[in-house]
């Protein structure tokens, strides 16, 4: 049962950092416009190998460092809007995998409580 706990807690994490992921991507998106905008980035994949490779056994969730992108020239927006949309894609593929997960794990825990039946 255990490992239904630490799955749990992963899932979770792994759909936290989504939701961090998918917020970067909408505020860089809604200000691509800006003249001088500068955009956010999460190192998403590595926050999210951090988040497997500690498999729900850390007390703390790892820390979620969203940073900006000074690249480019000073006063020129450096939003990518190929790289933001693709991110969103990402996220929402990831979101429905471990809502899935998620759901299967809640699947077993409520026939594991009825016996079986």
């Amino acid at each position: 049962m255990e490992a239904l706990g630490g799955d749990l807690v992963t899932t979770q994490r792994i759909l936290d950092l989504a939701a961090v992921r998918a917020r970067v991507a909408l505020q860089n998106l809604a200000n691509q416009n800006t003249e001088g905008f500068k955009a956010y980035k999460f190192d998403f994949e590595q926050a999210l190998r951090e988040a497997v490779e500690t498999n729900g056994g850390a007390e703390e969730a790892p820390s979620v460092a969203v940073e900006r992108d000074t690249s480019g020239a000073p006063g020129v927006n450096n939003v990518d809007s190929f790289e933001e949309l693709n991110a969103l894609t990402k996220v929402r593929l990831l979101q429905d995998l471990f809502t899935r997960r998620a759901a299967g794990t809640f699947d077993q825990l409520r026939l594991a409580i009825r016996g079986g039946r």
